[in-house]
């Protein structure tokens, strides 16, 4: 989403499109909708009205890097003393591993990741050889 410039996030008048943002995945070129709720609609209506840029987070050089997004996640998770090696990636299988840990159904975050199988997704998340290395542990 670093990528998203202001003005394909809001309507000719400058209002939000309901609560839900269109994002084109670099790798897949899929288009995920992502839904805001009502603190990040209202933060980012007050970045875009303070904004003068083109693209909606921006470095140095215009948009931010991949590169200059995982500096700055190491340097938050230093801030928090975090001693384990956190990348951005890792957000993402994150917030899909804590949904499923929760109680969703497997297609929930499935849909999240942009995965074209349940399968595809078990095993991205590596819950497949979790499951079988748990069943050789555990006493019958």
């Amino acid at each position: 989403m670093t990528q998203r410039k202001p003005r394909e996030l809001i309507d000719a008048d400058g209002q939000p499109i309901e609560y839900r943002v269109e994002v084109m995945e670099a790798k897949t070129k899929k288009i995920k909708v992502v839904g805001l709720n009502q603190p990040t609609s209202s933060a980012l209506r007050a970045h875009l009205e303070t904004s003068t840029g083109r693209f909606l987070f921006e470095g140095q050089r215009e948009k931010l890097s991949v590169q200059t997004v995982a500096r700055m996640l190491k340097g938050w998770t230093a801030e928090v003393r975090i001693t384990e090696r956190v990348a951005t990636h890792s957000l993402r299988k994150t917030f899909a591993r804590q949904h499923l840990d929760r109680g969703a159904k497997i297609v929930v975050p499935m849909h999240c990741l942009n995965h074209s199988s349940e399968r595809q997704t078990l095993a991205y998340l590596g819950i497949v050889a979790e499951d079988v290395a748990k069943l050789y542990s555990d006493p019958i």
